[in-house]
């Protein structure tokens, strides 16, 4: 795949992840999630199931700098988790990387896609509402550290903006 084939500039590009990304991911976790980043051990478990769709963009020269995993079963989908080193942010890379992946997982058979999301993630937010994501409802003290509720989103991906 080139650097434009995931409609990045040519300093980036979206690929599918490979094992030895695995360090690198839970790196951007960490910084991206903080308290709601998995253990290095739990992302390698997650990474080898057959359900999960892991997506990276990666610089040019190497080194990754967001990543998103999914789960797609039978034609279900729930993005997992989404992260951008905080000095890539704002600059519609993970706008790019949500939208490669979810046109992969419809691509794939996924009719929805659903998400959770801190209420107090108010970019995450608003990234996912202009995705075309809605509010389905509310988990109430769903995380911990801090305890907060949990918007529920769902997105038809035949609506895929």
């Amino acid at each position: 795949m080139g650097a434009m084939a995931g409609g990045l500039s040519p300093e980036t590009e979206i690929r599918p992840a490979v094992p030895s990304d695995l360090e690198a991911i839970h790196r951007i976790a960490i910084q991206a999630l903080g308290p709601d980043a998995w253990s290095l051990e739990g992302l390698q478990e997650e990474m080898a199931q057959p359900h999960a769709r892991v997506t990276v963009v990666e610089k040019q020269g190497g080194g990754l700098v967001a990543y998103a995993l999914a789960w797609l079963v039978a034609d279900e989908a729930t993005l997992v988790q989404v992260g951008t080193l905080p000095g890539w942010r704002r600059q519609g890379i993970a706008l790019r990387l949500l939208q490669h992946l979810l046109a992969g997982l419809r691509a794939d058979g996924a009719v929805t896609c659903h998400l959770e999301v801190r209420r107090s993630r108010t970019a995450a937010r608003a990234l996912y509402e202009r995705l075309g994501f809605a509010v389905q409802g509310v988990r109430k003290d769903y995380y911990r550290s801090p305890r907060e509720d949990a918007w529920l989103m769902a997105l038809h991906l035949a609506a895929l903006r």
